[in-house]
């Protein structure tokens, strides 16, 4: 009875763990997309560089898996790429010199599709002239496991 109890509360702990460690790493994928999402202050230079020439599919998928990585899945990519939601264009004629994420919280959203978290956070902007302002955000965002790899599948910033 006790090597059942013993095996019993390990496989339970395992279990536990695995369970947690799912919306950790949700969180973990969120926070890596809005951080880099708002970092795009920083890529001022290369909107600017965009913008001159041709904006083709291909320049714009470049940009975004410069900023992006392999945070996307292929039909979030996609969906930016035609609606042109990034690039964030306004940042060509903003004051802000760079953004950064802080304080961010999430929750699992209500009423939503599974693998969504409803997230706030506050976002420390640094302006041109080096004054500091602070934002404070939320939204949704959606993390669906895509091939053993949690990315981001849609998402919407408040502000």
């Amino acid at each position: 009875m006790k090597k059942f109890l013993t095996i019993f509360l390990i496989l339970l702990v395992i279990f536990i763990s695995v369970g947690c460690s799912s919306g950790s790493k949700r969180e973990k994928v969120a926070n890596d997309f809005i951080s880099a999402y708002y970092k795009q202050y920083e890529y001022r230079d290369k909107l600017i560089e965009l913008r001159k020439n041709e904006i083709s599919n291909t320049k714009v998928e470049e940009y975004i898996n410069i900023i992006f990585g392999e945070l996307l899945t292929e039909n979030a990519k996609n969906r930016l790429i035609s609606n042109r939601i990034i690039p964030k264009w306004d940042i060509i004629y903003s004051n802000v010199n760079n953004a950064t994420v802080s304080n961010m919280g999430f929750t699992i959203a209500k009423n939503e599709i599974e693998g969504t978290l409803s997230y706030s956070a506050t976002i420390i902007y640094e302006l041109l002239n080096g004054e500091k302002v602070e934002g404070e955000i939320s939204g949704l965002i959606m993390i669906i496991d895509d091939k053993g790899t949690y990315k981001v599948e849609n998402f919407k910033i408040i502000q």
